[in-house]
């Protein structure tokens, strides 16, 4: 089941990447000059860095085994720096409306 849920968020991340990369390119200039946008990709590489940081670490594999408990500190503060990773990406893609 992890193995399928992988997939699933990878593939979700790429239509994710090519569609913003789509809307990108119509306005590829102004929005490359726009400090807002910049903070996003900032913001989107660190999300997907923390990610890729976090299925690597032992105490993932570890969490994944024991299934039951709380899982250690570690990954419980890397849960949460995810989650305001993501919703300051999100928070970015929709200003860019609004400063464009």
């Amino acid at each position: 089941m992890i193995h399928t849920l992988r997939i699933g968020l990878a593939a979700g991340l790429v239509t994710a990447i090519i569609t913003g990369s789509l809307l990108f390119s119509v306005h590829a200039v102004k929005y490359a000059g726009m400090g807002i946008f910049q903070l996003k990709l900032g913001l989107l590489a660190a999300a997907i860095l923390n990610a890729l940081l976090l299925h690597c670490a032992d105490a993932w594999a570890f969490a994944l085994a024991q299934r039951y408990g709380a899982p250690p500190a570690r990954l419980r503060a890397a849960a949460a720096f995810s989650i305001l990773l993501w919703g300051g990406v999100i928070i970015c893609g929709r200003m860019i409306a609004y400063y464009a």
